[in-house]
């Protein structure tokens, strides 16, 4: 795991740089480029790799789980850091045969998974029914979102708006792709701040069945984990 950690922490490092390369030229007087690609746009390394979507997240999943569980805390106190990259270079190769790729295609869907390239959806192309969304976010085979509400004519009324948000998502924006979706919104407060109201997590066996059977929106919140509202809103 030292190994992959070490590889995670360059890749960002050096994604953030490309990001501020376009900015630094113009500051320094470089011509400003004559189009800006939409954010649907995005070019996504993982393109390359001849695997469907669907089998680069099984691939993720199965290196995930077996990293887990055989190189857990436990495990990893009786270990070498030569015996660990041993492991971690077992558990991949044996991911890349079963699915046909090489070990360095194995090792890029694992190490670009937290960066949201396993789905060929942008988080800039997510939307909220009630108020705004602030932030979409795709890590690993989650999916992130945060919004803010307004207040509604009733404490439940304003709860439920969360539900409608998330169960539209998963019908109609691709949300039944993932195996979660954490979610959380932020209100106006009475004395003029900005305060979380709700957040929640809803699980792969909840989102399929939203995506796939007639299901009360309003009725999620019995159907979440990390379920928490603010207190005055359950009066």
């Amino acid at each position: 795991m030292r190994k992959l950690s070490a590889l995670l922490l360059a890749l960002s490092l050096v994604l953030s740089f490309c990001m501020m390369l376009p900015a630094c030229a113009y500051a320094e007087g470089a011509e400003e480029p004559a189009e800006t690609p939409a954010p649907s746009a995005r070019v996504n390394p993982l393109d390359k790799i001849d695997l469907s979507a669907e089998d680069k997240r099984a691939l993720f999943r199965e290196v995930r789980d077996a990293f887990a569980k055989e190189l857990s805390p436990d495990a990893l106190a009786g270990m070498s850091v030569d015996e660990e990259r041993s492991k971690e270079d077992e558990i991949l190769r044996a991911a890349a045969a079963r699915f046909g790729v090489s070990v360095e295609d194995a090792t890029q869907i694992y190490t670009m998974a937290s960066f949201g390239y396993l789905y060929d959806l942008d988080p800039a192309s997510f939307s909220v029914r009630h108020g705004d969304l602030l932030e979409a976010k795709i890590v690993d085979t989650s999916l992130i979102l945060k919004a803010k509400i307004q207040p509604s004519y009733s404490n439940k009324a304003t709860i439920d708006k969360n539900y409608y948000n998330v169960c539209d998502v998963i019908r109609k924006q691709g949300g039944d792709a993932f195996d979660e979706i954490q979610y959380w919104a932020v209100a106006d407060m009475a004395d003029g701040s900005e305060g979380k109201v709700i957040s929640f997590t809803v699980g792969s066996d909840m989102i399929a069945l939203i995506a796939s059977r007639p299901f009360a929106d309003n009725l999620l919140g019995d159907y979440v984990s990390d379920l928490w509202i603010l207190p005055s809103l359950k009066k």
